[in-house]
């Protein structure tokens, strides 16, 4: 049985909504189309509707629908959405684990690695330019989806496991954890002390600041250092402190 999921290894945005969980799916429909994703028309969903902490514990199937998406996603549970990309290929739209009974899911949007798939040190020139580009299209979708779901925060990793923020607050890191985190200019603004005294401590060529908040990349193959654990470490504490779990 398929779950939609692309070909693996996959490169996967995170993201942890304020919204409800039809409303943030809504919201992110709107805007991967916005981005060229095209709706092929399928959707995985679940046969019941009660809390699961992973997709593959619920019992689910794939069904084709071709009226609103509302109306679905009022009437069911809908796990993940397919899409077609015309460059990026198979684009899917669903929910990611959860940590702790009846807490929200974040949402996902995976998509083949691509260039990824291979060690950088294998990379041919155009390879290279590759990754530039499909990195480039998730940090741009993951931007994109901040303000219409209402995200505190959200990561970009391959093959990775998302922190929810109970595993946030724990401040149990993980090694599955994501390398690339995103944190929206309003919880910079709840937390603007912590977060100037964060963005003092790290290297100013891996921080990108725009509208919707700051994008830090403690590991891009083609730059140097390899991976900055010391500014992945100070990014996760700062956002295991800041950020609220929902109510």
């Amino acid at each position: 049985m398929t779950d939609l999921y692309p070909e693996p290894p996959h490169l996967s945005a995170f993201i942890a909504p304020g919204l409800d969980r039809s409303e943030a799916l809504v919201a992110a429909w709107d805007v991967l189309t916005a981005a060229g994703c095209v709706f092929t028309g399928k959707f995985l969903v679940a046969r019941g509707q009660e809390w699961f902490q992973y997709v593959s514990d619920v019992d689910r199937e794939v069904i084709r629908h071709d009226g609103s998406p509302r109306d679905l996603l009022a009437s069911r549970q809908v796990l993940r959405i397919e899409f077609r990309h015309r460059s990026m290929g198979i684009v899917v739209l669903g929910l990611s684990s959860a940590v702790e009974h009846g807490e929200p899911h974040p949402l996902e949007v995976a998509i083949h690695a691509g260039p990824f798939s291979l060690p950088d040190e294998m990379w041919s020139p155009s390879d290279r330019r590759a990754a530039k580009r499909v990195m480039g299209w998730m940090e741009r979708l993951l931007l994109a989806l901040t303000e219409p779901v209402q995200a505190q925060y959200g990561a970009i990793g391959i093959e990775a496991v998302f922190p929810t923020p109970v595993s946030l607050a724990r401040a149990q890191r993980s090694v599955l954890w994501p390398s690339t985190w995103f944190w929206s200019s309003e919880l910079g603004s709840r937390a603007e002390s912590a977060e100037e005294d964060l963005l003092s401590s790290l290297r100013p060529g891996a921080v990108t600041r725009s509208r919707e908040g700051t994008l830090f990349r403690a590991w891009r193959p083609w730059a140097e250092p390899r991976v900055d654990e010391p500014g992945l470490g100070l990014v996760l504490a700062f956002l295991g402190r800041v950020v609220r779990a929902p109510r």
